[in-house]
This record gives C-alpha cells, sequence and structure tokens, in this order.
C-alpha cells in the first residue's frame, strides 16, 4: 500500500498469485544468494522497477479492508 517493490519468497503455495502477477507486481527469489544478487540489480537500476512498484500500488488499492471483506463474506476469490 506505500508503493513498495515487493520481494517474495518462493513457497509451495503461492498465495501472493491470487492477488498480484510474478515479474509484473512482484518479484520472487528461491535462495539468499539469489535475493542478493536481485536486491543488488534493483539498487542500479531502480528506474526500471518503477512500473513494477505502480502496477503493484494500483492493484492494492482493491484489496482494502471493506473489499476484502466482501471477499471473505462471498468467497468470491476473484477481484
Amino acid at each position: 500500500m506505500c508503493r513498495t517493490l515487493n520481494l517474495i519468497q518462493r513457497d509451495p503455495w503461492n498465495v501472493v498469485e491470487r492477488f498480484y502477477v510474478p515479474d509484473v507486481d512482484f518479484i520472487y527469489f528461491d535462495s539468499n544468494d539469489e535475493l542478493e544478487d536481485q536486491i543488488r540489480d534493483i539498487l542500479n537500476n531502480w528506474d526500471d522497477y518503477q512500473p513494477m512498484i505502480e502496477s503493484a500500488y494500483n492493484k492494492s488499492l482493491n484489496y482494502t479492508t471493506e473489499k476484502l471483506f466482501g471477499i471473505i463474506n462471498t468467497g468470491d476469490y476473484e477481484v
């Protein structure tokens, strides 16, 4: 919600993909070494990541408390 770049550790459930798209709204990493390399790249190319940050921010506006309560209440997880 605060225009941040989300680096997500990949897991077997991929719950984040219910709300966001990999490489469009966030970046997965699989190991600490990979994360370190990604952070280095991000710091060196910050402007290249601005569209991803904006995309995630714009989608996050759909996930207010009121809207999430509606999703939970109806069971309609397609946002």
